[in-house]
Order: structure tokens, then sequence, then C-alpha cells
């Protein structure tokens, strides 16, 4: 019972998370895209423009282009880099702590998941507070390590149990198991 319990523990947390993922994906494109398409826009504007005009166009053209390598690299570099920080650069003192909270809140605050996570914990009940600085993993772990201690509290009354029926059909085994 409990390890089927765990096992639909697991795979309802590894579907949210990969839709949470693929939710935040879409959002990503869509923001590349539409940099890309203002951008587009910028460079037809200057088709046979020239002088001060184009010289105002091509300007407003770059700032779009700057635009799509800013999406480009906030996409890319977003999920990867704080992984790699937190895999590899552990435990750097408080500063690191506090420069990875920071880094790690300001990029959350731009996925459509963590809203959606915020916005389920609060209609759950939980403070502004609780749900901000509550995670999908901190909730799977917790939920998972209740189920685990509900099944070990289980498995030590059935062994508590199973002990007093010993001891009640054969009360020599039992005199000797309390020896022990």
């Amino acid at each position: 019972m409990y390890d089927e319990q765990l096992k639909e523990l697991e795979g309802n947390f590894k579907q949210a998370k990969n839709t949470g993922t693929a939710v935040d994906v879409a959002k990503s494109l869509i923001d590349i895209g539409r940099a890309l398409a203002a951008a587009a826009q910028a460079a037809t504007r200057t088709l046979g423009k020239d002088g001060e005009e184009l010289e105002k166009l091509n300007k407003e053209f770059f700032e779009k282009v700057q635009d799509v390598r800013k999406e480009t690299r906030s996409a890319v570099l977003k999920d990867p880099t704080m992984e790699y920080a937190k895999e590899h650069m552990p435990g750097h003192g408080l500063l690191w702590a506090l420069g990875q909270a920071a880094i790690d809140t300001f990029l959350k605050y731009d996925s459509p998941s963590f809203w959606a996570w915020t916005f389920t914990q609060v209609r759950s009940g939980k403070t502004w507070g609780e749900s901000v600085t509550s995670s999908p993993q901190q909730f799977f772990e917790e939920s998972r390590s209740r189920l685990l201690q509900s099944k070990s509290q289980a498995l030590s009354n059935i062994d508590g149990r199973i002990s007093e029926l010993r001891g009640l059909l054969n009360p020599a085994h039992a005199s000797s198991a309390r020896a022990r």
C-alpha cells in the first residue's frame, strides 16, 4: 500500500515538474518570438529611408536586436546557471547564499510555474510568505517523508502486534523474547 502511494506521489511530482518546465519554456519561446517580431518590424521600417530618419530607425532596430539577445540569454541561462551553481559551488558562506537566493528569487519571479505554485498555495490557506518561499520540490520531499514515517510506524505497530500474539500463543517464547 505505502509503496504504491510513494510511486504515485513520485509520478505526480514528476508530471507536475515536467508541466511547469514546459510552461516556462513556452513563455521563454514566446518572449523570444515577440522580441524577434519587434526587431523584424523595426527592420522593415528602415526600407526606403535615408538620412536622419534612417539613422533613427537603425538605432531603434539595434535596440530591438539587443532585446532579442537579452531574451535569448535569459531563457538559456535561467535554470542551468542556478543548477550549476548549486551543484558545483555549495557552501561558500553567507554572502554566497544570499547572492544565490537573490538571483534564484529574481529568476523565479519571471516564471509562470512559480506564480501558479504560489497561487495554489495561497488558495490552499498558506500565507503569502509561506507560499512564495516554498517550492514543489519541498512539498514533495515533505510529503514523501510523512509517507515513509507513516509506513515505518505502521510496520512497527504490526511487529508489536505480532510479538503480542506470539506471547499469547506461546508464553515460553514471549518470556525468552523479553529477556533478550
